[in-house]
Order: C-alpha cells, then sequence, then structure tokens
C-alpha cells in the first residue's frame, strides 16, 4: 500500500476499494478486472485509488494479508487450548459455525485462499493462511489423538482442510432454503473425517473408520 489511510474517511474508501475489488473479480475474473473497475465500482475517484495503490495486484495483495492477519487472530478461538476436553461434535459444530461467520464476514474468502492470483505476494499472504489453519488442525488433532506423529497429524490436517475448503464453497453457493441442511452436512462430513482421523485401529495402528459415521 502506498499510503497508509489515517482518517475514518480515508479508511472507508480503502474499504470500499477492497470490497469492490473482491466483487469485481468474483464476477468478471481476476483478468479482466481494471483499476478504472474498481474505482468506479467503489464510488472513488481513479486518483484516490491510485493514491493508495499501484495497481489491482496492490489491493488484492493488501487484501490477502488483512484476511490472513484476521485468519490468526480467528485461529485461537476456533482451536483453544483446551482442545482435548471439548467433545469432538461440540468442538466440529462451534468450529465450523464461527469459520463459516468469518467466511460471510470475508468475502471472497474461500475464492482467494484457494486461488493463484498474480503476485508472490498474494502466494505467500495465502498460504499463510492455509499454513495457519493447517497447523491449528494439527494441534487439535495431536491433542486429541497423542499417539500419533506430527507428519501423521499434518497430513491429516492438510486432508480436512481440503475437505473443509470444499464444502465452504459449497456453504456459500447455497441459498436461504438450504442453507440449514447444508450446513448440517458440512458439520456431519467434518466430524465424520475428524473422528476417523483420531481413532487407532489397534491392529494397522492407523485410523479406525467406524461405518456408523458414513451413514
Amino acid at each position: 500500500m502506498r499510503r497508509v489511510p489515517n482518517q475514518d474517511r480515508s479508511r472507508q474508501r480503502v474499504a470500499a476499494i477492497l470490497a469492490a475489488t473482491v466483487k469485481l473479480v468474483e464476477e468478471q475474473g481476476y483478468e479482466a478486472t481494471t483499476t478504472a473497475m474498481i474505482a468506479q465500482e467503489a464510488g472513488v475517484p481513479i486518483g484516490t485509488l491510485y493514491q493508495f495503490f499501484a495497481n489491482k495486484e496492490a489491493i488484492l495483495e493488501a487484501l490477502a494479508q488483512q484476511y490472513a492477519a484476521d485468519m490468526l487472530a480467528l485461529r485461537s478461538t476456533l482451536f483453544p487450548e483446551d482442545v482435548a476436553q471439548i467433545p469432538l461434535p461440540l468442538l466440529v459444530d462451534r468450529t465450523a459455525d464461527k469459520l463459516v461467520t468469518f467466511v460471510t464476514q470475508h468475502r471472497g474468502f474461500n475464492h482467494l485462499f484457494g486461488s493463484a492470483w498474480g503476485s508472490p505476494e498474494i502466494a505467500a499472504a495465502t498460504e499463510h493462511m492455509k499454513r495457519d489453519m493447517v497447523e491449528g488442525i494439527t494441534h487439535l488433532i495431536l491433542n486429541k489423538a497423542p499417539w500419533l506423529s506430527p507428519a501423521e497429524a499434518a497430513i491429516r490436517a492438510r486432508t480436512l482442510l481440503h475437505l473443509i475448503q470444499g464444502m465452504l464453497s459449497m456453504v456459500e453457493a447455497s441459498n436461504n432454503e438450504e442453507y440449514s441442511a447444508v450446513m448440517q452436512e458440512f458439520k456431519r462430513a467434518w466430524l465424520a473425517y475428524l473422528t476417523a482421523a483420531i481413532q487407532k485401529d489397534p491392529e494397522t495402528n492407523g485410523p479406525r473408520i467406524d461405518p456408523a459415521f458414513l451413514l
């Protein structure tokens, strides 16, 4: 960012530019979106946009960095230190609700999270978000299944993260009528995988899948 906004009016303009960028990239695609389109959508002069950002890549970098910082702040509530004492169904229910609320409040998060837009800086910020999530899920799995090695837990954490990303897209795309049912399936899939991932099979020392969780 070329200039950090210090006044409320400037901060509101920057927020409008960020929101307009997400909206246009989602609707028009990254390549088709221009700074002129962003300024018009945000309701600010193009000169004002350039006071803060050199180009659209800089806008997305700022957005990715903001989302990464917000995700880091959320992580402590998603994966609390006493996670081992919280029953798994309750933990999944709470965590899923918090994550969906976060995604709703951070428009374009899941799109940005899984994208390969633009510059190395954007890629670094999104990779940071992914790493934070994997670390949090790994911490959760190790607390629930301390017999696993960190490497084993990390592989299962990455698998669960991919499942969550895919289901979040489905949740975001759901309409009001199907939202509750989609959220229920989101939580059920999350709980089923996590339950299997932390159960120990005495014969193979690997995860044991309980068929009851797949019905």
